[in-house]
């Protein structure tokens, strides 16, 4: 601000008088000083936030403004607690326009309202992408009626008069009915008609007649049909007409589907179909060798009217349980909360699948023009001339607070120094500029692997990194057979996963660009490196190594949750 006043005004201003400045100038339109209650009476007007990115680190820049007073804040995080924070929305009046993000409708003292420039949006892309004119006239509407406010602002005059109103109403239906009537059988159309005629009141029904080229005779008693209480009903045709149902007119054929397809001929090795898939057009074979008239399609709409659908295998049984289960979930998520409620770091870590590096068939598929496919090999050996750097080992680790990740990729051994060394990147590369107030880490992993609770070298380098960054880590394991509720699984693996599919990962290099590139619509991303370091299998840690660790167990289940603290010499 200080460099804008010089070129503007050719003068020289300190911080100290920017600042006075502002604060004198903002109270006395009426902005509170600091410490003091936001007036009620202040009348809001558009909000918005977007993203910025400094450093290679997002933050949120969250707005709010009136007729005369803009505010920015600046926050790490997005949403209702960034908003929270702001100390004004809570208590505004007036109208609150937005972009109809959820975080915004909590606050119940203002009447909130769709901003016109994202319904011109909205409107042009559905013009543009998907051909459809009537979006067109609607947005011309639209800039029409807001050039029409303006004219009549110029002239002292808040609203438009009757006319102009009648006219932009009149616009309004036609374009609606334009849009809704050639999708809607004849039931439907009478009811929208009539919805309309009963809302507009009087000269509602030749208004309506006029925008819908129906007659005034049918709009009336599309009107009454619609204040009598018309009920939703998916038939055309009055009762009792069109053909009869195939269950009246073949008694029993409902009853030979059902024990056809029905659980209970499962394990009954007589059964017609016990031993061949069930398909429609089977079902509907074996019906006809039984004497009934019925076509595919129609077994499929039986099926359904019997509760029947297509069901694969459900993943569900685990096995024997360790009866602390459930108790270690609820402990991790305390501590997790805890953690999060004091502005200290909490990461979800796991190894991703080994991938081949080289042309390989990878899952999925991605467009390319028809006919066109990408070609990779036949066979997924590793290649030999990679020698021990054939695959890519992505340990990842995931910002729950901060919905941002880390992935280390190396070439050589998922070990536990390999494990400590990539979260030691993620901090020096992200979590200590983050987090610059921290002094613990909570860590929550797998119970197996790398960063398993009975690998002894896994303590070890913890109390290395301990030592090397201050940092006291408490490290909570998931109970043993549940890594698929590890968070970095579902949060952060899986869009990885999804933004490469179908393509093969030729070289590191590419696996570091197509984690990198990984996006989501909530705000997750991704940075990425390769790892140069060797990382040796089979290193012996001794008792007396172990036991230098500065580990204290917890009183709950302390093999699977205890802190590592700093120390100066850990041996």
């Amino acid at each position: 601000m200080a460099e804008l006043l010089a070129d503007t005004h050719r003068a020289t201003f300190s911080t100290g008088v920017i600042v006075a400045m502002v604060q004198e100038g903002g109270h006395a339109r009426g902005v509170p000083r600091p410490g003091e209650r936001t007036p009620s009476w202040i009348r809001c007007g558009p909000c918005a936030e977007t993203g910025l990115r400094v450093e290679a680190l997002l933050d949120w820049v969250h707005a709010a403004s009136t007729t005369d007073l803009t505010l920015y804040h600046l926050d790490h995080r997005r949403g209702t607690r960034a908003m929270d924070a702001m100390g004004v929305l809570e208590h505004l009046s007036g109208v609150l326009l937005h972009d109809g993000w959820v975080p915004y409708r909590p606050y119940d003292k203002v009447t909130h309202a769709l901003r016109n420039a994202h319904h011109l949006r909205e409107l042009e892309a559905t013009g543009e992408t998907d051909g459809q004119g009537w979006a067109n006239d609607m947005a011309g509407l639209l800039a029409y009626a807001w050039h029409r406010v303006l004219e009549f602002k110029v002239d002292g005059v808040n609203t438009l008069s009757d006319d102009e109103l009648a006219e932009l109403r009149t616009n309004y239906r036609a374009i609606f009915f334009e849009v809704v009537l050639p999708h809607a059988n004849e039931l439907q159309r009478r009811v929208v008609a009539g919805a309309m005629a009963e809302m507009l009141g009087r000269g509602g029904k030749s208004a309506v007649a006029v925008a819908s080229g129906m007659s005034r005779n049918t709009v009336i008693k599309a009107e009454g049909e619609v204040k009598s209480g018309i009920e939703p009903s998916t038939r055309l045709r009055a009762v009792g007409g069109g053909d009869k149902s195939l269950l009246d007119t073949q008694p029993g054929l409902l009853e030979a589907l059902d024990e056809l397809v029905g659980p209970e001929t499962r394990g009954n090795p007589m059964s017609k179909l016990r031993w061949t898939s069930k398909s429609s057009t089977k079902l509907a074979t074996e019906l006809v060798a039984q004497g009934f008239e019925v076509s595919s399609r129609s077994v499929l709409r039986l099926l359904h009217r019997l509760g029947y659908s297509l069901q694969a295998n459900a993943k569900v049984t685990e096995g024997k349980q360790h009866p602390d289960r459930d108790a270690q979930f609820h402990y991790l998520n305390d501590m997790t909360t805890s953690f999060i409620d004091d502005d200290q770091p909490v990461i979800s870590i796991d190894t991703k699948k080994k991938e081949l590096i080289g042309d390989y068939a990878n899952g999925g598929s991605e467009w390319s023009p028809q006919g066109q496919p990408e070609r990779v090999q036949v066979h997924d050996f590793a290649d030999r001339a990679l020698g021990d750097h054939a695959k890519a080992i992505p340990y990842g680790i995931y910002d729950v607070a901060n919905n941002e990740g880390w992935v280390n990729v190396g070439d050589t051994a998922d070990t536990s120094e390999f494990a400590v060394e990539s979260i030691r990147r993620w901090w020096n590369q992200m979590g200590r500029d983050r987090f610059p107030k921290a002094d613990r880490l909570l860590i929550t992993a797998d119970a197996g692997g790398s960063n398993g609770y009975r690998i002894r070298a896994w303590n070890v380098e913890l109390a290395k990194l301990a030592e090397e960054t201050g940092l006291r880590i408490t490290v909570c394991h998931y109970p043993p057979g549940t890594s698929k509720w590890n968070k970095i699984e579902h949060r952060m693996f899986s869009f990885i996963t999804m933004n490469w599919r179908g393509k093969p990962l030729t070289t590191l290099r590419t696996v570091i660009e197509l984690i990198s590139a990984t996006s989501t619509t909530t705000g997750l991303t991704i940075k990425a490196d390769y790892d140069l370091n060797w990382y040796p299998k089979g290193v012996k840690v001794t008792d007396s190594e172990l036991a230098a660790v500065p580990l204290a167990p917890h009183e709950f289940q302390g093999v699977w949750n205890y802190t590592i603290s700093a120390q100066s010499d850990p041996a």
